[in-house]
């Protein structure tokens, strides 16, 4: 009886997909745990990552504090982090906090 050889498959890869992370109106404590399953979500993904903040009215400290964390992760895994159109609000409340260079918003 002849031995069967199987070939290795390689899966093919190739340009990495953009993930999006899109933020809801309000970025407080009591959304966090809403937020986080959605970056959970986004971080097992791979590829570049997008943070959508249109739709943001509301941050709070704990809020940027979560996006910080989502931030390193996403630098752990060697992506980048971009930010197409980030809300002034955001901005305002990393500035005033010094996290703006921690969330890589732009200048």
């Amino acid at each position: 009886m002849a031995r069967q050889v199987r070939k290795k498959v390689t899966p093919k890869t190739g340009p990495a997909t953009q993930r999006t992370l899109r933020l809801p109106e309000t970025l407080r404590i009591s959304d966090a745990a809403d937020v986080y399953a959605r970056m959970l979500d986004v971080s097992r993904e791979s590829g570049p990552v997008s943070i959508d903040s249109a739709a943001l009215r509301q941050i709070d400290t704990a809020g940027l504090q979560l996006l910080a964390a989502f931030a390193v992760e996403i630098r752990r895994q060697g992506a980048p982090l971009v930010w197409p159109k980030p809300a002034p609000i955001l901005c305002d409340a990393a500035s005033v906090l010094g996290m703006a260079r921690m969330l890589d918003l732009p200048s």
